[in-house]
């Protein structure tokens, strides 16, 4: 496929229900719809509330990220990307956010496209707040800024990280 045309996506992988490794690997074989994939290395994380905290009652989380590109718009991304995560058994109950998932995918960014609509926000309105999608971001594109925030994915985890150790000393 040609980049000439083409967006840089970058798409985040989550997982802690089940057999964690076989529900990414099953994301990744859906996601080779886009061609080549650049595949960040997994980290294993705790599962946080909407608060921040952590929600200890849920197994931890194996997280990772994909690059690849694509031509498609990114609301087709993002439809794209729900199909699979309701092909691999993703349920999403009413009135429940944050609950433990057989797969969950997050468009994280699609080059340097601003988008807030209740649709779909680009960049993903809550990466700068997540080291578990901040560290696969840096693997796979280390000179990436935030075009909101106009600060490298480096940065923006150096800051969480600050922010992390004041909050967890108070």
């Amino acid at each position: 496929m040609s980049h000439k045309k083409s967006s840089h996506v970058i798409v985040a992988l989550g997982t802690n229900l089940g057999s964690r490794e076989i529900h990414l690997r099953n994301a990744l074989c859906e996601l080779e719809y886009f061609g080549d994939l650049d595949i960040s290395p997994c980290y294993e994380t705790r599962p946080l509330s909407r608060e921040g905290i952590v929600a200890s009652a849920q197994a931890n989380y194996i997280n990772m990220a994909v690059g690849f590109w694509t031509s498609l718009p990114p609301l087709s991304i993002l439809e794209y990307l729900l199909s699979i995560e309701k092909r691999l058994g993703r349920e999403r109950p009413e009135n429940i956010c944050w609950a433990p998932r057989t797969i969950d995918l997050d468009l994280i960014a699609v080059d340097d496209i601003v988008i807030n609509t209740e649709r779909l926000i680009l960049p993903h309105e809550h990466m700068h707040q997540r080291d578990f999608v901040l560290k696969p971001l840096m693997d796979l594109w280390l000179d990436w800024v935030h075009p909101v925030l106009h600060k490298t994915a480096a940065t923006l985890l150096e800051e969480l990280e600050i922010r992390t150790l004041v909050e967890d000393r108070q």
